[in-house]
């Protein structure tokens, strides 16, 4: 169901969707947001459509910016129809509303004379640094974010005034959401590893082998007992930086003229250019762009990280093996901290070295 025309893009439009049961119809009216500046704002548009009475009743939980598919395996997937953009203060009425009711229902703070027929009420700027979207109706359906859609982003309220959305959350009460947002990727686990209380500290990777003779490792790594260092040094690795640049690529098309040429000769790896290409559903790096064009603000390492692992690229992780492969061949001892070991038990587990040594590439601090 659609309008004639789309959205304009980047400006806030007020939408909404009425119901109808008798008439099995769904109307569907938007109207632009105040100007904020802006120019040519487009007009107000109402469209109402006869649908199947079918669709009209569902069962399953409420979606926003997606919608359910069923997969064979009979559960529920969020894999079509996925929305690149931002949503602000979502409203859910057990009642068709008239477009003066809409229009209040859209504000900040819902009257009483409607309130009573909110179901759901979603404020956005609420528990921003969580998973929760807090619903403010009193029936306490509060909804999850799904692979981390972007927070504490520009909201409809938001009027230029104040640039921390901690000193004034209301006016960043948006969520950006991308098709390719990614957290998680869910996958079950295949097999597990207990690492030995004996174990020397070092880079670990469990390394796979299909029949065919494709290999994949996957990176770990293994500090000291706590208390009880091995050595008198620490390599302390810059895991901020792997997870900073994980799955990186460049497009050699966008390279200058030459300039494709004279980095894959640096790299000599044609990593940068096509593995992680390949397969963008493993997510990008923080240096890249999501589908829609916006910056990627976060990076987990609840995925495949194809440039974690030996034999990719010559940047982050294999750079640093330089350097343990040093100290190997030099006889001399020592123990491995990263950037997420020293963050979460602070400077006591930098402690007991006498000396710790940075990887390549320390960007990034605690």
């Amino acid at each position: 169901i659609a309008l004639s025309r789309p959205l304009s893009a980047r400006r806030w439009v007020l939408l909404s969707a009425s119901v109808d049961l008798e008439e099995c119809s769904i109307t569907l009216a938007q109207r632009p947001a105040e100007d904020c500046g802006f120019d040519a704002a487009p007009e107000a548009e109402s469209v109402t459509v006869p649908v199947d009475s079918e669709l009209l009743v569902q069962e399953g939980p409420l979606l926003f910016a997606a919608s359910r598919c069923e997969s064979g395996d009979g559960k529920a997937r969020t894999t079509v129809h996925l929305f690149n953009g931002r949503l602000d203060s979502m409203r859910l009425a057990k009642t068709a509303l008239s477009p003066a009711q809409v229009e209040a229902a859209a504000r900040p703070r819902i009257e009483d004379d409607i309130s009573g027929d909110m179901v759901g009420w979603w404020d956005c700027s609420a528990d921003i640094g969580t998973t929760r979207i807090t619903d403010q109706s009193g029936h306490r359906l509060h909804a999850t974010t799904v692979n981390l859609p972007l927070r504490a982003v520009k909201g409809v309220h938001w009027d230029g005034t104040c640039h921390d959305w901690r000193q004034s959350p209301k006016h960043y009460g948006a969520i950006h959401c991308h098709d390719d947002d990614l957290y998680d990727c869910a996958w079950q686990s295949d097999f597990t590893y207990e690492v030995p209380a004996d174990l020397r500290s070092g880079i670990y990777a469990a390394r796979l082998q299909s029949e065919a003779g494709a290999e994949e490792y996957i990176t770990f790594f293994v500090a000291a007992p706590k208390g009880q260092p091995g050595a008198q040094l620490a390599v302390m690795l810059p895991t901020f930086t792997y997870l900073a640049y994980a799955n990186e690529s460049f497009d050699a098309s966008e390279l200058p003229p030459g300039g494709a040429e004279a980095h894959a000769q640096l790299v000599e790896d044609p990593f940068y250019y096509d593995e992680v290409r390949v397969y963008p559903e493993l997510g990008r790096s923080l240096y890249q762009h999501h589908s829609d064009g916006s910056p990627i603000h976060i990076s987990s390492w609840l995925r495949p990280i194809l440039n974690l692992e030996p034999k990719s690229n010559l940047f982050g992780l294999c750079a640093d093996t330089l350097i343990t492969a040093w100290l190997e061949h030099r006889g001399i001892d020592y123990d491995v901290l990263t950037d997420d070991l020293v963050h979460e038990e602070g400077a006591e587990s930098l402690s007991p070295y006498q000396v710790v040594m940075s990887g390549n590439h320390p960007e990034y601090a605690s």
